[in-house]
């Protein structure tokens, strides 16, 4: 599901948070909101879900006004850092939960959940932990608990704020493989957003990198173009290229050379 920002800006208090993002997003990419702490990262990402509204800006999915629909109206699934999971729930109902709570009109059939649920914690790869409770599992098992319930719902966004940022570096390193692995195979057609500020897992994971600083986009790129070919110093810097003015030089040479032809 294809998405549209346009002019979007934020303040909190005095604070400007957001400095007019445009960005666009097509059906089916992964894409990762990576920058520092205070880049705005997170705000967009709940504006995107419908948990904050912006002061100024459009926000298109579809060509329908997202700005105009609550966030239950949005057919978006969010993974929150620390798991979020219900304490009191199994994995297996943990995962059920938001098709239970849906209206009686919208909610399957019990043994359509059963048949969802279990389909989601195979494909999470933990369906032989369906019966424990989340003090029972390990922070990696949890995460996939909380993707499943994301996914229970069909969404047709799925947002991740910073999924692995809570996981040992294995942990994370391993996780972020299979996600890959399972957009690849299982969820080519869902957008997906993340926010990270883990450079090796923005470029690991994602079809493009947004970099943020400041409230405002400095660089929209492949992993490999922004490595390559840092826009500005203050991506060069967040990214740890030393060399950014060679890049940079490179990079304009490029574009004069294409630009000449």
């Amino acid at each position: 599901m294809g998405i549209e920002l346009r002019g979007i800006a934020k303040r909190f208090g005095n604070t400007p948070i957001l400095k007019g993002i445009d960005l666009s997003i097509a059906k089916g990419e992964l894409v990762a909101l990576l920058g520092p702490s205070g880049s705005g990262k997170t705000t967009l990402l709940r504006i995107l879900a419908g948990l904050d509204w912006p002061d100024a800006g459009s926000l298109r999915v579809e060509g329908d006004d997202w700005l105009a629909r609550p966030a239950q109206a949005r057919g978006v699934g969010f993974v929150f850092q620390h798991y979020a999971l219900f304490p009191h729930l199994t994995a297996f109902e943990n995962v059920a939960f938001g098709l239970r709570v849906r209206p009686r009109a919208q909610r399957p059939e019990e043994s359509a959940i059963r048949a969802r649920v279990e389909h989601l914690l195979t494909l999470v790869q933990i369906d032989d932990l369906a019966e424990r409770y989340p003090s029972q599992l390990s922070g990696g098992q949890r995460q996939r608990v909380a993707l499943a319930r994301a996914l229970a719902i069909d969404p047709a966004v799925l947002l991740l704020d910073e999924p692995f940022g809570a996981l040992d570096a294995r942990v994370r390193k391993d996780l972020r493989q299979w996600l890959r692995r399972l957009h690849d195979e299982q969820l080519q057609s869902m957008t997906t957003v993340f926010v990270t500020h883990d450079q090796e897992e923005a470029f690991e994971l994602a079809d493009r990198v947004v970099v943020m600083t400041e409230g405002q986009i400095d660089q929209i790129g492949s992993p490999d173009d922004i490595l390559r070919r840092p826009a500005t110093p203050a991506v060069a810097r967040f990214i740890g290229t030393e060399s950014y003015g060679r890049l940079g030089v490179m990079a304009k040479a490029e574009a004069y050379t294409v630009g000449a032809v």
